[in-house]
């Protein structure tokens, strides 16, 4: 329709209104008359309202078929008129086919608007004002009027110039509006609210119903036809070109912030399992957000059951359904209902947002910080999802724990291992723990992270070490390890599984160990042939290898060195102590006796310019798989460091006692074989001969005396009941750590002990000097050539005045020997400075404790 310009002139006003009248007189037949019947004049004064209403003058910004199509149904459905919807439907069908779609709809809204203006006027007093404006505009006494009228309607302002009339007609709408406020109050309640109602239904051109079910789309991450996602602002809205009141968009745009939730969860979530390190702990902490979302889309289905969307065949029937009253679910109770799924959404996006870029045992600890939250529902919702989510780490648990299988191509689990490790090494060094992935429910429980490690290693080591895998399985049978249940919020029944796990596989192990592979016989052969614990092979040895070991070292060859050892081991009762210990059968004892023959070795150091064999000569013990994770290489080098040292120790102390031998043979024979009396200078040699080597006795016996038993005796002992108490592998290596490094530090062997080693060293060495020099004595002397002659005196005060260099050198190092010794305060080391000053003898000569402390402070202070 053409629509009429507001601005009209009293002039164009007055000819619409003649041409209005011609219209119905032509329409009904009649010729032009001035005064025209009362039907036709009703007739006009229709024609002018809807000529000067709003159908006219009302802006659409927005004009589409089918949402007039639901305004016209809406409105016959609210009159109860069901049937004339339907009908309505059917003729709108009809006029398809004869007009366009252009057309269709400025008919449709042509109807609409009629059927909207007579409501209009029947409920208000603007109906009765403008019927007796339209019967102004009949009377033809006003038609040549030019007098300007002043009313609401711009239509009639130029047909109407009586001021007085125009009083008189507020004064009869003044008097209606009187007789209306006379009405009881309830009644005008009532019309105020249909009003209202009225008004708030016109401002819709879309229905509720078809909102609600838009926003029902919207927070499924579906756009509609009215409600769709707009990208610069980020949000699910209705499109501004739709006919919908301020406060409805609003409502709808916080109602779809759910929409938005959801899609960019569902994002979240997508690329989350697209990144090529999402592992199965990520891809579980994945499927317990769609295990939430699953809840979400039960509880949508239900919004929309009640909505009624299942039973909507099409747009049409929604509205249609909705208006019967199929439909209680109103926007502000979706609004209402959307409150705790959108918290929920809100929650389950922070976690996933807060997953990005973590995985493993590193998300489960970010999961479990949220456990920590005030609020009671979100605990809940977070402990949920940890619990699924951590599911794969306690079956890697387990599958680590009972297989000691690791399945980590992910690098989730927090037990981790080492590519191309061997076996000797596979205990140490194969399997660490991964600090980073051990999550924070569990961080707490040191010692059940490393009893986890242990059990897993003691699987592990059992079947690729010992050979050993067929009692593990059938042992881990059983339903306590099989069907224990693992899982979040579970420590106690976690540990109790660990612990019996760890103690089966312990016990099986440590059995092994001890039975068939003769740990503690190993022990003690370390003790009696490595730490020369065992007298008779010692002095077998030294015997035999003395003529050897006398000679430099490049002149020594291992094959020989071995074939000695042999002979000195089968001659000794070092294998069948060792057996005996044992309480081994007579079978086992010969077998071991061959085995500790065959790990028996003799190792060469590299020698240095002038070294003789003592130098370079050292005693070792090998060993296989599996002892070789308890005897590793830094043990066995321990081992063979105190090896050395009491080596060393041996020889000074063979070599004395080699020279008491020369020195008593040679003694016997001057008093026997000479008749003459030996001149002073000689006397004084060989008194001072004597007297150093008693000196240097007294050191080495009473220094081995207290290797022998106040360290090896004690340790061993120690070790003894350390390996019987030892409860798993990680305790016997300890054990055996414990008692190699105790001998260490008793024995002065290491860093911090440096000063009384170079001593010791140094007292040894002179031992080894005056050894030397009784050969020089020995070959000069001799029964044959024996004289008392002038050259012989001079050559005996050449060897009283080395002597005496050898002897002041002694004793200088022994008094800084025990002035060290009384800076530690053990009491092995004050046992041993008893031992050696126990008649104090060297307390005259040696400082005190505080006169050493009074020295020492005065140096620093200068």
């Amino acid at each position: 329709m053409q629509k009429v310009n507001n601005s009209k002139t009293p002039e164009e006003a007055t000819h619409i209104v003649a041409l209005v009248r011609q219209l119905v007189s032509a329409i009904n037949g009649n010729a032009t008359e001035e005064v025209l019947p009362s039907s036709q004049a009703k007739q006009v004064r229709l024609a002018l309202k809807i000529l000067s209403s709003r159908i006219s003058s009302r802006k659409q910004s927005y004009v589409d078929e089918q949402v007039i199509v639901e305004r016209l149904k809406r409105s016959l459905a609210k009159a109860n008129r069901i049937r004339d919807a339907v009908r309505l439907l059917e003729l709108v069908n009809s006029l398809k086919q004869l007009c366009d779609n252009h057309q269709l709809t400025q008919v449709l809204y042509f109807l609409e608007e009629l059927a909207y203006h007579e409501q209009e006027l029947s409920h208000s007093k603007q109906q009765r004002l403008a019927n007796q404006l339209s019967d102004l505009s009949v009377d033809p006494t006003l038609s040549n009027s030019s007098n300007p009228l002043k009313v609401s309607n711009p239509l009639l302002d130029s047909a109407i110039v009586d001021s007085n009339q125009v009083k008189n007609l507020e004064s009869r709408g003044n008097e209606d509006t009187s007789h209306d406020d006379s009405k009881p109050n309830n009644t005008v309640r009532e019309d105020a609210f249909q009003e209202y109602i009225v008004k708030e239904n016109e401002a819709y051109e879309i229905s509720e119903a078809i909102l609600v079910r838009e926003a029902i789309y919207a927070v499924q991450g579906i756009e509609g036809k009215y409600v769709k996602y707009q990208e610069q602002n980020d949000e699910y809205a209705v499109a501004p070109d739709i006919g919908v009141p301020q406060p409805v968009r609003e409502l709808i745009r916080r109602i779809c912030r759910m929409g938005w939730l959801y899609k960019h969860l569902k994002q979240q979530l997508q690329e989350l399992q697209s990144n090529p390190s999402c592992g199965a702990i990520s891809r579980s902490f994945c499927g317990a957000i769609e295990n939430e979302l699953d809840e979400y889309y039960e509880i949508l289905a239900e919004v929309e059951a009640q909505a009624g969307m299942t039973n909507f065949e099409n747009i049409e029937n929604a509205g249609l359904l909705a208006a019967k009253g199929r439909d209680d679910l109103t926007l502000r109770k979706l609004f209402v209902w959307c409150q705790e799924p959108l918290e929920k959404l809100k929650w389950l996006s922070v976690l996933t947002e807060a997953a990005y870029n973590t995985k493993g045992g590193a998300l489960l600890s970010i999961l479990h910080e949220f456990t920590l939250h005030g609020d009671k529902s979100i605990q809940s919702l977070v402990c949920s999802i940890l619990r699924k989510a951590s599911v794969p780490l306690f079956d890697a648990v387990r599958k680590w724990i009972l297989d000691g299988e690791l399945d980590d191509p992910y690098e989730e689990f927090f037990i981790a291992s080492r590519q191309g490790i061997t076996a000797e090494d596979i205990w140490d060094k194969k399997f660490y723990i991964r600090q980073s992935m051990v999550p924070s429910f569990l961080s707490m429980e040191s010692h059940l992270i490393s009893s986890i490690l242990l059990a897993g290693k003691t699987v592990v080591f059992l079947r690729k070490c010992c050979s050993d895998g067929s009692w593990l399985s059938d042992k881990f049978r059983e339903p306590l390890f099989r069907e224990k249940p693992l899982g979040y919020n579970q420590v106690d029944s976690l540990r109790v599984f660990v612990q019996a796990a760890c103690e089966a596989s312990s016990n099986r192990l440590k059995f092994l160990l001890f039975e068939k592979f003769l740990l503690k016989g190993h022990c003690m052969a370390l003790r009696n042939l490595i730490l020369l614990g065992q007298g008779d092979f010692v002095q077998n040895l030294l015997d035999s290898l003395a003529a050897d070991l006398n000679e430099p070292s490049s002149d020594l060859y291992r094959n020989n060195l071995l074939g000695t050892l042999d002979a000195s081991l089968r001659s000794s009762s070092a294998a069948i102590t060792i057996a005996s210990a044992l309480s081994a059968e007579d079978s086992m004892m010969d077998n071991f006796t061959n085995e500790v023959l065959d790990r028996m070795d003799v190792r060469l150091l590299h020698p240095s310019s002038g070294a003789q064999g003592w130098d370079v000569f050292s005693l070792d013990y090998r060993f296989d798989v599996p002892l070789t994770s308890i005897f590793t290489k830094d043990v066995m080098e321990m081992y063979r460091k105190i090896s050395r040292f009491l080596w060393y120790l041996k020889r000074s102390n063979y070599l004395l006692c080699t020279t008491w031998n020369t020195h008593f043979l040679s003694s016997s024979q001057d008093y026997k074989h000479t008749k003459l009396e030996m001149k002073p200078i000689a006397r004084t040699l060989y008194n001072k001969i004597h007297f150093v080597r008693m000196k240097m006795m007294h050191f080495v016996e009473n220094f081995q005396y207290y290797v022998m038993f106040e360290v090896l005796e004690v340790s061993w002992n120690e070790l003894l009941n350390k390996l019987q108490k030892a409860q798993d592998m990680n305790e016997l290596i300890l054990a055996q750590r414990l008692f190699i490094s105790k001998i260490l530090e008793k024995l002065m062997l290491k860093e911090k002990f440096r000063s009384q080693y170079q001593r010791i060293r140094q007292l040894l060495d002179l031992t080894v000097r005056y050894h030397s020099f009784m050969r020089t004595w020995a070959m000069h002397k001799s029964i044959e050539d024996l004289d008392f002659s002038t050259e012989m005196e001079k050559r005996d005060e050449n060897l009283l005045s080395k002597l005496v260099q050898i002897e002041t050198q002694y004793d200088t190092i022994f008094e800084e020997f025990l002035q060290d010794l009384q800076t530690i305060e053990k009491d092995e080391i004050r046992a041993l400075l008893f031992r050696l000053n126990f008649n104090g003898y060297y307390s005259s000569k040696m400082p005190t404790a505080s006169q050493i402390a009074r020295e020492s402070h005065q140096h620093l202070s200068s």
